[in-house]
């Protein structure tokens, strides 16, 4: 695939996700009482004003995902679970998209931790250190997340032969986002 094409799927496929988790974060806010999230946080040792709690598409993850399960299936069924495939794919996509603007090899793997692995050390370094900082995670706990996150795709997209399913959405995202800085510092070489 072109260097032009892959960029484009990469755009094609964020903004799919970003429409699905945005259908996701609106409807649970809509059919969630900020009272019950509020005590639900708190429960959990955190404490998050209520008027932050009603702000649009605020919300820590881990209450999206316990709401999910509880009060939406429909809505995981048909806007988070495809969501997060996305997202992964647009990691996958971006990683590969990486490794090609600075090696110009194109790899057919699918694993995050295996593509990371063959980013250029400055790349993959520059990913790691400013993902950690960004979610506040130690190097341990990034490794940790890139592991458990490595075949989300595959796993999520055939989410009915799972008993049990995880995938740190935030990790996902945070990811992404760095990695498209790399992508822009090379593009602008």
């Amino acid at each position: 695939m072109s260097a032009k094409k892959q960029a484009s799927s990469i755009v094609i496929f964020e903004k799919a996700y970003q429409i699905l988790w945005w259908e996701t974060k609106k409807w649970l806010l809509s059919q969630i009482n900020a009272e019950k999230i509020q005590k639900e946080i708190h429960n959990q040792g955190i404490h998050i004003p209520m008027e932050t709690i009603t702000k649009k598409g605020f919300l820590p993850e881990e209450i999206y995902r316990k709401f999910l399960l509880q009060e939406g299936w429909d809505l995981l069924v048909t806007q988070y679970i495809p969501s997060v495939v996305m997202l992964w794919f647009c990691n996958e996509l971006a990683l590969k998209y990486l490794i090609y603007l600075t090696t110009k090899r194109n790899l057919s793997w699918h694993e995050l931790n295996k593509l990371f692995s063959v980013l250029l050390k400055e790349d993959s370094d520059y990913i790691k250190i400013n993902t950690q900082k960004k979610m506040n995670i130690t190097e341990n706990e990034f490794n940790d997340l890139l592991l458990e996150n490595k075949k989300t795709f595959v796993s999520w997209r055939y989410f009915h032969q799972y008993k049990k399913l995880h995938s740190s959405f935030l990790f996902l995202e945070t990811l992404f986002n760095t990695i498209k800085e790399r992508i822009v510092y090379h593009s602008e070489k």
